[in-house]
């Protein structure tokens, strides 16, 4: 039921998108533009925060996403500001070091 109300919603703008005729198959418009259907979509992103975020291992139809096989961002370096000495980190010089023609 779900799927048939996010085909819906797509295929207005698949139809404008592409220009045809509205006997055309929902299916066939996204195939003609490369775009994947709603429904797979939601469920691709649901996979995502489930394992991306929640840090949780997820099965979907037969397919194991386990946390531990996704790159895990770096963590944040935390620097307070008034120990960050910017004067040791930037050159303000206009040529620190001059091409080797002169």
């Amino acid at each position: 039921m779900q799927q048939r109300l996010l085909n819906s919603i797509q295929r207005k703008f698949l139809l404008n998108i592409t220009g045809a005729y509205s006997t055309t198959l929902t299916a066939a418009l996204q195939v003609i533009e490369g775009i994947t259907p709603l429904h797979i979509k939601i469920q691709m992103e649901t996979i995502f925060v489930i394992v991306g975020r929640l840090r949780r291992d997820c099965n979907w139809k037969g397919s194991s996403f386990l946390y531990q096989d996704f790159q895990q961002p770096n963590p944040l370096l935390i620097i307070h500001p008034a120990h960050f000495d910017l004067e040791n980190r930037v050159s303000i010089l206009s040529h620190p070091h001059p091409p080797a023609g002169y």
